[in-house]
This record gives structure tokens, sequence and C-alpha cells, in this order.
């Protein structure tokens, strides 16, 4: 295989109590502090109705900190959605 690479994946199946986030996030700030040196893009996709709601905003903070974009698409007829940039 030759780069660019295109991943869709998890860092952990497992998102829906604060042990298995927190966890998640573990494992997101270990890889994504060395994503620099990844030539491609590497989407994570989650359903966010599977967080628990007393750590959503904190979920929320993570994802923003770590990533370089995040897209969040809400399933409608129109498939609408919003990106945002971190630089």
């Amino acid at each position: 295989m030759k780069p660019p690479f295109r991943i869709v994946a998890r860092m952990s199946n497992k998102i829906n109590t604060k042990k298995h986030m927190e966890a998640n996030m573990t494992l997101k700030q270990i890889y994504n502090s060395e994503f620099d040196k990844f030539y491609g893009i590497l989407l994570y996709p989650y359903d966010i109705h599977k967080i628990q709601s007393n750590t959503t905003v904190l979920w929320l903070e993570n994802i923003l900190k770590n990533h370089h974009s995040i897209i969040f698409v809400i399933q409608t007829a129109e498939g609408e959605g919003i990106a945002f940039d971190r630089d």
C-alpha cells in the first residue's frame, strides 16, 4: 500500500460508560501525539447518542483539543452537517 492512507476506525468500540470514554480518549491522545508521522487521513465515527449525557461536554472538549478537524453529521433526509477546523 502506498500513502496517502484513508482509514475509518475507532480506538474502542465502546463509549457508553465514563470508563470506556476515558480509555478511548487516552488511546486517541497517544495516537494523535504521533499523528504528524502518519501520511493520510483518519476518521473516527461515533454515535454521540451512545455517550453518557453527563460526560458529553468532556468528550467534546477532548475531541476539539486533540483533532485537526471535526465533522458532525446529523441524521436527516437532507444529510446536514457542520465542520470545525482547529487551525
